[in-house]
């Protein structure tokens, strides 16, 4: 990975300039994307370690910040404008699920079971904790742990900074 952050690095540096020298592309970054970390994901079957880490981001930003580009911290932009993107009870659910899933006994990390069949009725959410991972996600290659919320909460606030930029 070192090796393709080098790379990266040097791809970067040549490709998002201004011609006068100056940097095009602003990064926005948040280190509590580390906090979504430690879960597993269903891969052809079987429980593996996820793809998507904290260690994949650290190389690529260590990549942007060797070529030049300047990194900023997300602004806070308040849950109404979260709101007005993704449906509130998704929110809500992404903020309390991990604390829901405790209270039910149970550790780790999270991943659905079962998932809404086609044609059955969509209206109506389930009210446990394993119906609602089930309703709200699609695949079984996200786990829900205890740091997901502080994690996505800081992406959405990366995203909504950069769009807020340009």
């Amino acid at each position: 990975l070192r090796c393709l952050a080098r790379g990266l690095a040097a791809v970067l540096k040549c490709s998002f300039h201004h011609p006068d020298g100056a940097n095009a592309m602003q990064v926005i970054h948040s280190p509590l994307h580390a906090r979504h970390d430690g879960g597993m994901e269903l891969h052809r079957g079987e429980l593996v370690p996820c793809f998507e880490m904290p260690s994949r981001v650290d190389h690529i930003l260590h990549a942007l910040q060797r070529a030049g580009f300047p990194v900023s911290a997300p602004r806070d932009h308040g849950l109404a404008v979260l709101n007005g993107v993704h449906d509130a009870a998704f929110v809500e659910f992404l903020r309390t699920a991990h604390a829901q899933w405790r209270a039910d006994g149970r550790d780790g990390f999270m991943l659905p079971g079962a998932f809404p069949a086609r044609g059955l009725r969509r209206d109506r959410k389930p009210s446990g904790i394993s119906g609602a991972l089930g309703y709200y996600a699609f695949d079984a290659s996200t786990p829900i742990v205890a740091g997901t919320w502080d994690a996505a909460l800081a992406a959405a606030r990366c995203a909504m900074t950069a769009a807020a930029i340009v």
